[in-house]
C-alpha cells in the first residue's frame, strides 16, 4: 500500500492498496469527510501501516542572513510491531522563489521542491506509486511560537512550518514541533531532524 500524502493541515490522505487475493486495487480517502470507497474487501500485503513525515535540513548564515544549504523530506511507514517497512526520502532543493509572507515568528522561510526520491525497506516493492516527487511548497522554522488557546498560553518550540495551498486551508501550519515533553524535532550536528505522525493509520479490511 502506498499513501499519497497531500500536506493539508488535516493531512487528507489517499491510499492505493495492492490486494493479495485478486490483484485489484482498493482506494481509500481518509480525512475530515471519512469517505471510504473500496473495490473489494480482500486482504492486502501489510496489515497495519502508520505513516510519519520525516527528514532533515541544514541552513547556513551569511552576514546574519540564513540560506538553505541542504535537506531531505519523505515518509516512513511502520508496521504494527514498530518495524520500518518502507522509507521514502527525496532531496529538498531551494527553488529561489519568495515564500508567502506571514510565517509565524519564523527565523527563516524557503520555497523547497522535492526530487530524487529513493526507497528502502522490505515492503517498498509492494507499495504503488509515489506522492512526493516534484512536490513544491513553502517551509519555515521558528525557535519559539506562542499562541493563546482559550485562557491558556501554548508554547511550541523548534517548529517546522508548512504553507498549505490545499482547498480552503491556505496558510502556515505547524507540521512538526516540540511541546511539553513531546519531541518531533531535534538537533543533529549542524542541522535538524524531524519525524512527525501524519495523522493517518491504515488497517486492512
Amino acid at each position: 500500500m502506498r499513501c499519497f500524502l497531500y500536506l493539508a493541515p488535516l493531512f487528507l490522505t489517499a491510499c492505493t492498496i495492492k490486494s493479495a487475493d485478486s490483484g485489484d486495487t482498493d482506494t481509500q480517502l481518509n480525512g475530515d469527510s471519512g469517505v471510504d470507497t473500496q473495490a473489494d474487501s480482500g486482504p492486502c500485503d501489510t496489515a497495519v501501516a502508520n505513516v510519519y513525515h520525516a527528514g532533515d535540513w541544514h541552513t547556513e548564515d551569511t552576514a546574519d542572513v540564513p540560506t538553505f544549504a541542504s535537506g531531505q523530506f519523505g515518509n516512513v511507514y511502520y508496521d504494527a510491531s514498530g518495524a520500518v517497512i518502507c522509507d521514502e526520502q527525496g532531496v529538498w532543493t531551494n527553488t529561489g522563489k519568495t515564500p508567502p509572507a506571514g510565517c509565524p515568528d519564523c527565523d527563516w522561510a524557503f520555497d523547497l521542491v522535492i526530487s530524487g526520491v529513493t526507497e528502502t525497506g522490505p515492503e517498498c516493492a509492494n507499495l504503488v506509486g509515489s506522492g512526493i516527487d516534484g512536490f513544491d511548497a513553502a517551509w519555515g522554522f521558528s525557535d519559539v511560537y506562542k499562541y493563546q488557546y482559550g485562557n491558556t498560553e501554548i508554547e511550541l518550540t523548534d517548529v517546522l512550518w508548512y504553507y498549505s495551498t490545499y482547498g480552503g486551508y491556505m496558510g502556515w501550519y505547524p507540521l512538526a514541533y516540540n511541546y511539553d515533553g513531546y519531541t518531533a524535532v531535534y538537533p543533529d550536528g549542524s542541522g535538524w531532524e524531524f519525524e512527525e505522525f501524519s495523522g493517518y493509520t491504515y488497517y486492512c479490511p
